[in-house]
């Protein structure tokens, strides 16, 4: 299956999903602030071996590919990211989904282009614990929602 069709599956498996409140939700939360923490630290070894999993053909799949991408980034200016908001959601018993909004800054303090940005993020149980597997990015005025499911 292809990324988007995976994509289009997600999002309607997500209309679907009833709400229920637990606390593995809270632990994706948790996560995913430890992933912006160290992303605006720059440290790609941490992410590369603590957060991400993704395919090989990714480039962000080993240490120098994802240093690669953060150095590219940095090379356009790039200084620190704020996070506007997070949803996150327990999908199943070992796969998760966040939603974060954020805006991207160059070290003189101006905005990257575009100023409000959303991306969607694939996050499976694996050996050693939670990944982020997948990321989509969407459109900032996109609404997506977000809820656990009912083990």
């Amino acid at each position: 299956m292809n990324i988007l069709a995976r994509f289009a599956l997600l999002i309607g498996l997500l209309s679907a999903a009833p709400a229920y409140a637990d606390g593995a939700a809270s632990e994706i939360d948790a996560f995913m602030k430890e992933y912006d923490r160290l992303w605006n630290a720059g440290n790609m070894e941490a992410i590369s071996s603590r957060i991400y999993r993704f395919d090989a053909s990714d480039a962000r799949a080993t240490p120098d590919g994802l240093k690669r991408y953060f150095s590219a980034l940095k090379d356009q200016g790039f200084d620190h990211t704020e996070y506007k908001s997070i949803e996150t959601c327990l999908l199943a018993k070992d796969a998760a989904l966040a939603v974060q909004r954020y805006t991207r800054f160059k070290a003189d303090g101006s905005v990257m282009p575009p100023a409000g940005r959303q991306t969607i993020y694939m996050i499976n149980r694996i050996s050693g614990g939670w990944r982020i597997t997948e990321t989509f990015m969407a459109d900032a005025s996109a609404t997506v929602t977000c809820t656990s499911y009912k083990p």
